[in-house]
This record gives C-alpha cells, sequence and structure tokens, in this order.
C-alpha cells in the first residue's frame, strides 16, 4: 500500500517530513472538502526518511486532534515500516458536520473571552 503513496503529492495526498501542529490545517482541509492522505516521513520528493519514533508521532496526533480540531474528524492512523524507516500514515474522511476547523491560540483567547 505504501507504494501508492511514494508517486507523489496529489490533491488527496500530502507529504510531510515530520510531524508539526500546522498538519492539524491539513488534517482539517481534508475533512472539509475531501477524503486524504497524510503521509508523515516523506519528503517533498517523496523520498522516505522516516520518523523516529512512530508511536510518539501517533499519540502526538491524536492529542493535537482532540484538542485543536473542532468538530472532531474521522480519521485512522497506521504506522509502515519500509526499508527499515517507518513512516505514518494519516487518512482523513470528509466530515459531515462542516466546517470542520482548526482551533489556534488566538481563537481559543477569543473564545474564552465571550
Amino acid at each position: 500500500m505504501l507504494e501508492l503513496f511514494i508517486q507523489g503529492e496529489t490533491k488527496y495526498i500530502e507529504y510531510k517530513k515530520e510531524y508539526t501542529k500546522t498538519l492539524l490545517k491539513t488534517i482539517s482541509a481534508f475533512a472539509n472538502y475531501h477524503d486524504g492522505y497524510i503521509i508523515i516521513g516523506i519528503d517533498d520528493f517523496g523520498n522516505i526518511i522516516g520518523v523516529d519514533n512512530s508511536d510518539s508521532v501517533r499519540l502526538s496526533i491524536e492529542n493535537a486532534v482532540n484538542d485543536n480540531i473542532i468538530p472532531k474528524p474521522y480519521y485512522e492512523i497506521e504506522c509502515r515500516k519500509r526499508n527499515g524507516k517507518y513512516v505514518v500514515i494519516v487518512k482523513v474522511f470528509k466530515g459531515d458536520n462542516t466546517p470542520i476547523q482548526s482551533i489556534t491560540k488566538h481563537t481559543r483567547e477569543w473564545t474564552h473571552q465571550l
């Protein structure tokens, strides 16, 4: 299955070298418009660079989605190994309850003032 994802980025496939919170915007975008995959551990050229600790990355993503995206989108996360390197694959499904938003620090501060 991983072979399908290393053929290049498309409208439905996004590469990330590493996990950062900018991933939340991509998750929100896929959930609002169409199913999509985010593969962490692949550079923009399709090279598998891997992630250091796939279980930790997975947990970080789950926590970030739970704490920072409303309503919570439906997604699945799996870790795959290729050539001794792990990548994390996030499959995001188009949501029924759109718009789905990534909450920022500024959004939280504004919401608490209401």
